[in-house]
């Protein structure tokens, strides 16, 4: 199985994590009715040189799309003023990739930075040490994976263009989002602040707290923004559960305020809810079946702010898995008020940049 946010391949990244695609559902059943071109005895349409066996829904449109190399866990677009968008990839052997300009990415790619502290080079990708994230917000990026051998890890700071990387201690860390200057991130710790389970931010000059998962919590979850103002927050129980945060709420932690427990108010959605990524002032998750763990679909959940505090609408269906069709989304990712989706067939995997009609 695969998950992103921003944006990696699931592995057994740890014990207080993994449990979050393995407790998913299924949010609302594929069609059951024949995909176009398909006959009665015929099998499903599930080979759409964009998106399988997806099939996308009325109100969205299918902008570009790029076919990928088959080493990455994960990809992200970094758009920046006056400048064309490049895609950054996450390879197998945790080194980040410039693919090229989106979307017509060339066959070469250029390293800019490891995921792996200097500590830790000598582990082994995917044997010793597992991808966590790959975020990316203008030149600003980062990075997180987790060791097999005691779950701690870190997460990774870097300015793409510039000689900077900067790491710190982050145990059990999941997944992340930027919020202007703010990195926020989901694990268990951040560098000498270690306070369990809950979402925590590093500024320029500052690690802190800042929402607490809550005690009903025994795994982390995901993280989105978006262009509102508002952050989505994921914790497991006994299932997936996702709160929204309003802006005002996040300000008054910044402002010296108590941590947020996101256990003193109930989440806006529960059960087979995945990996996010902003969607404009919305957000894109990701839908799992319960039973076998399988990608269903993409929703996406309108988070309108008002007077500095966030409304969560219903799931709307994006992308639904045509019945009899194995095809997934390995990641997902902002881009400039839409969303990038990997789609992944037996084929290979392309990244699809999705927006709303």
């Amino acid at each position: 199985m695969q998950r992103s946010n921003s944006v990696t391949t699931l592995g057994p990244v740890a014990g207080l994590t993994l449990v979050l695609v393995a407790s998913a559902c299924l949010v609302s059943p594929p069609p059951s009715g024949e995909g176009e071109g398909e006959g009665e005895g015929e099998a499903p349409a599930c080979d759409d040189p964009v998106l399988g066996g997806f099939e996308l829904q009325t109100g969205y449109v299918v902008v570009e799309s790029a076919p990928l190399p088959a080493d990455l866990t994960a990809a992200a677009v970094s758009a920046s003023s006056g400048a064309a968008p490049r895609l950054f990839g996450m390879g197998t052997d945790l080194i980040v990739y410039d693919l090229g300009e989106w979307p017509a990415l060339g066959d070469a790619r250029a390293p800019l930075f490891d995921v792996l502290t200097s500590a830790d080079e000598a582990l082994a990708p995917g044997a010793d040490a597992f991808p966590s994230f790959l975020v990316v917000d203008g030149t600003a990026a980062a990075t997180g994976y987790t060791r097999l051998s005691d779950f701690g890890g870190a997460v990774g700071k870097h300015a793409v263009g510039e000689s900077y990387d900067a790491w710190l201690d982050a145990p059990a860390n999941f997944s992340a989002t930027i919020a202007g200057d703010l990195l926020l991130v989901n694990g268990a710790g951040l560098d000498d602040t270690q306070a369990g389970l809950g979402i925590y931010g590093w500024s320029e000059d500052a690690h802190f707290l800042i929402a607490s998962l809550g005690t009903g919590a025994t795994g982390s979850g995901y993280l989105a923004s978006t262009s509102g103002g508002a952050l989505v927050a994921g914790r497991y129980t006994t299932k997936n559960e996702l709160f929204a945060i309003g802006p005002d709420a996040l300000a008054a932690r910044l402002a010296g305020g108590d941590p947020i427990d996101l256990g003193a108010g109930g989440p806006f959605l529960s059960g087979g809810y995945g990996a996010l990524a902003g969607f404009g002032d919305a957000v894109a998750i990701v839908t799992y079946d319960q039973a076998s763990f399988a990608t269903t679909g993409l929703v996406e959940v309108a988070l309108p702010v008002a007077a500095g505090t966030v409304t969560p609408g219903s799931p709307v269906n994006v992308l639904v898995l045509r019945q009899g069709c194995t095809t997934s989304l390995p990641f997902v990712a902002p881009h400039e008020g839409d969303v990038l989706v990997g789609v992944s067939t037996s084929a290979g995997t392309r990244a699809v940049r999705i927006a709303r009609q």
